[in-house]
């Protein structure tokens, strides 16, 4: 679960879940308004806590984030939740 950057990418890796997101938010949230894209490539699990993620950090950043390959299970919370105008996937 940690994360990394190059300033306009965040890429997060191994589990965010319930367990994770609470750190990550804190981890990512100063860095949240630089980024554009979150990486989800090497994210190995996901659940609802992941679209919460993802929502805090916009609201952190101002701006919404590319999702970048995001997992099959996130794609369907987010629509689950009706949240696919807060967030984009290319």
């Amino acid at each position: 679960m940690p994360a990394t950057d190059d300033g306009l990418t965040l890429a997060l890796s191994g589990p965010v879940t319930f367990a994770h997101t609470a750190r990550l938010a804190r981890e990512l949230r100063p860095r949240a308004a630089a980024a554009r894209v979150l990486d989800w490539s090497a994210v190995t699990q996901v659940d609802s806590s992941a679209v919460a993620l993802i929502l805090e950090l916009a609201r952190a950043a101002g701006h919404g984030h590319t999702l970048r390959q995001p997992p099959a299970g996130l794609s369907s919370l987010i629509t689950l939740y009706g949240v696919e105008d807060l967030v984009r996937a290319p």
